[in-house]
This record gives C-alpha cells, structure tokens and sequence, in this order.
C-alpha cells in the first residue's frame, strides 16, 4: 500500500486495529506506534471484546451460569 506525504505506516496500523476493536493487542504488539489519537481506544477494544464473549461463556456455563455471575460481581470491585 503506497503511503501519502503525510499518512504514516503506523497511523495505516492504528487505523486497521481501532476499526476491528483490536487495538488493545495492537498496544501489546512490538510495532506498536504511539498516537495521542488513538490511545485510548484499548479500552474500547477490551470493552467490545467482554461484550461479544461473555454471552457466550454464560451459555456455556449455563449451569453454573449463576455462580459465575455472582463470583465476577464480587470480584470487580477489588
């Protein structure tokens, strides 16, 4: 991909990880680039993540479902 006098190949990567919510493994990468732009979408990344797999281990853990729940509501606040 041919970059512009003023895109760098880092802003390119930031861009690729904050549109697929992967910023936070990005952020662990070692081609990672600091941008003040894009710093604080590793949250959001962790946030959508938590939202698209817990349903799923609820479900998988149905029967302990209500455990589970319990245990992580407890355990947050710390």
């Amino acid at each position: 991909m041919a970059t512009g006098k003023f895109v760098s190949p880092g802003l390119i990567d930031n861009w690729a990880a904050a549109g697929t919510f992967t910023y936070n493994f990005y952020h662990l990468s070692a081609g990672w680039v600091h941008s003040r732009f894009f710093t604080h979408l590793w949250s959001l990344g962790v946030e959508e993540q938590f939202y698209l797999f817990f349903p799923f281990l609820m479900v998988l853990w149905r029967r302990h479902a209500t455990v589970v729940l319990l245990a992580i509501v407890a355990i947050e606040p710390l």
